[in-house]
């Protein structure tokens, strides 16, 4: 039984899927699982250190898909393939390479970089 909030996060989450994204292909286990899924993209700062301490930001592409479409965890050295170009599932600084992207746990927001286009 929802309440009010989770009716409207599903109902939001139920608008990015079928309005904002785009289709992609995700790759897992070094090509042995493939999945079509729909991913709205994102952005996610993350902070770190350089060699000499310096505080640099890197910018990466975020690929945020729900929950019930995403029937696995995304896992560091997966590949997501979006109009032509190839990313892999990774976070810096040993970072999770994804996390809940709403608070009823309707989508995951999976963190990668583009390698390849």
């Amino acid at each position: 039984n929802m309440n009010i909030l989770q009716q409207a996060e599903q109902h939001l989450s139920e608008i990015r899927r079928n309005y904002f994204s785009s289709p992609i292909t995700y790759i897992r286990s070094a090509g042995k699982e493939t999945y079509s899924l729909f991913a709205t993209l994102g952005k996610t700062v993350f902070r770190t250190e350089d060699y000499t301490g310096m505080t640099t930001r890197i910018h990466g592409v975020d690929f945020i898909v729900a929950a019930e479409d995403c029937p696995f965890i995304p896992k560091r050295g997966d590949v997501i393939l979006c109009e032509g170009s190839k990313y892999e599932v990774t976070a810096p600084n040993g970072e999770d390479v994804w996390r809940w992207s709403s608070g009823n746990r309707q989508s995951r927001r999976i963190h990668a970089k583009e390698v390849a286009q």
